[in-house]
């Protein structure tokens, strides 16, 4: 498939198949990169539809490991809005992939764009559970947090007291993009019951795959989120 290295603001990305002027939006979960298995199956099924995707690497991922720029919510979604201002210019019409950590940045930087629709695969919907749940599994809480500012987990993570206050001073209210989420029976770090609400709370398609893990890895999972990438996308 063809794929053309490009940077949008220093951010190292990939417009990925023949021209046209469609695109999909692809944001990759923690632990990833632009060029991740489950982007090169997205560019598949997307291109057999006449879609472009356009990937990049968050900050601390990819090429941009060791970089200064840390994965933050509040960095991330303010890049997110640079590929989007980028992709508008770009293609007439949009759709958004994201996955786990990539969703929630997604939904706090584009609640107000013109999204055809957006496919979640594992995503992080509410990052305020899911931070107290690294809290108390680490043993530390918000008073803690603050006297240190930042504190480093045995698992390889970092609490940092910047994001718990933007997190909890930033919470999703608005969606209003048709979404369709795949979501693993076996999801270790995403709480059913939050997938569930936000499902709920905002339109869109809900698909659970009992034998799947958060981290679609295997050639089973992967076939699946293959085969629902091609029933899902527009």
């Amino acid at each position: 498939m063809k794929k053309q290295k490009i940077k949008i603001k220093g951010i190292p990305s990939i417009i990925w198949g023949e021209a046209s002027e469609f695109c999909v939006l692809a944001v990759h979960g923690s632990m990833s990169h632009k060029e991740d298995r489950i982007i090169e199956i997205l560019a598949a099924a997307a291109g057999s539809k006449g879609w472009q995707v356009l990937s990049f690497d968050l900050p601390q991922h990819g090429e941009r490991q060791g970089s200064d720029a840390l994965c933050k919510p509040q960095d991330c979604a303010a890049e997110l809005k640079e590929i989007m201002a980028y992709a508008q210019t770009h293609w007439q019409q949009l759709q958004l992939f994201a996955v786990s950590l990539g969703a929630y940045f997604s939904l706090l930087a584009y609640p107000d764009e013109a999204l055809e629709q957006a496919l979640f695969l594992s995503p992080v919907v509410n990052m305020q559970h899911l931070l107290a749940d690294m809290m108390q599994a680490a043993g530390v809480d918000s008073d803690n947090l603050k006297q240190r500012q930042i504190i480093p987990l045995d698992n390889g993570q970092t609490l940092y007291w910047d994001v718990y206050t933007y997190v909890n001073e930033h919470p999703i209210h608005t969606w209003p993009h048709p979404t369709m989420i795949l979501y693993a029976g076996h999801d270790y770090l995403v709480n059913k019951a939050d997938i569930l609400s936000f499902h709920q709370k905002f339109p869109g398609k809900l698909t659970v795959y009992a034998e799947g893990e958060h981290f679609f890895h295997t050639p089973k999972q992967l076939q699946k989120a293959a085969d629902w990438l091609s029933e899902m996308l527009k």
